[in-house]
Formats: C-alpha cells, structure tokens, sequence
C-alpha cells in the first residue's frame, strides 16, 4: 500500500467511528423514548426462562 493510501485510509477511521458512535446515541435515545422504564423483575424471569426451558425438553 502506499503512504498516501494508508495516510488517506487511517484519515478515514475516526469519521467511520464517529458516525458508528452518533448511529449508536441515537438508537440509544429511540429506545429511551419509545416507553417508559420499569423496574426489572428477575423471580419473573427466571420462572419465565425455566418453564421455556422444560417446554423445549
């Protein structure tokens, strides 16, 4: 490769990652927009996953 490649390629980089990241934020935000938060209820989900499991069995 030569050096003007690999200068042009590795200018490159921080634009893809920057817009990788702004995609990220902005699902991110979707998410916390589209309902409101509850609390997590584990004894629910671990019956939930264990009666999955034995469904399959």
């Amino acid at each position: 490769m030569a050096r003007i490649d690999a200068m042009r390629e590795s200018s490159m980089l921080p634009r893809e990652s920057d817009a990788k990241f702004a995609e990220l934020r902005r699902a991110l935000i979707d998410g916390e927009r589209s309902a409101p938060s509850a609390p997590f209820d584990f004894d629910a989900f671990n019956v939930f996953k264990r009666t999955a499991d034995n469904i399959g069995s």
